[in-house]
């Protein structure tokens, strides 16, 4: 059993993605039908973000070390909401980066396994840019007023 629950995204950024995905990502298809052949003791590929328990509900590092962990965007203090997002943002945007990188070594693979096997990191970085589009649409707060829809 996995440590971790799934969700999903709201439907217009989830969408979003599949089409993102369907214009650079096409091979996404391929993978999925093939996925039992060349991985059959994995569970096959799915789009979701996964939601692990924490270790700790406090902050174990930095000047916030001992003090309860922030649960929402909009309790961050000083400059962390916007480093915050900033960082997040980045993030989703190298993960979706990096499936074009990708995708020039998928032009002569040596052998369908690694072929497929770039597939499948292609497909794990797109699902890790749909884990940074839940961290930015699950917490409403970091659209408070006077700040945009990030996820957007």
């Amino acid at each position: 059993m996995p440590a971790y629950t799934t969700e999903t995204i709201t439907p217009k950024y989830h969408e979003a993605l599949i089409g993102w995905q369907k214009k650079n990502f096409a091979e996404l298809e391929f993978l999925e039908r093939n996925w039992s052949k060349f991985f059959p003791n994995q569970t096959p590929f799915q789009l979701f973000a996964k939601i692990g328990k924490l270790h700790s509900d406090t902050i174990e590092r930095g000047k916030f070390s001992g003090r309860p962990r922030f649960e929402r965007a909009g309790d961050m203090v000083g400059n962390m909401f916007y480093a915050a997002r900033d960082i997040v943002r980045a993030q989703c945007s190298t993960e979706l980066a990096s499936i074009h990188h990708h995708r020039l070594t998928l032009e002569e693979p040596p052998t369908d396994q690694m072929k497929i096997s770039v597939l499948r990191v292609m497909a794990e970085e797109l699902r890790h840019a749909y884990q940074m589009f839940w961290v930015l649409d699950h917490d409403k707060s970091w659209q408070n007023p006077g700040h945009p829809d990030i996820a957007a």
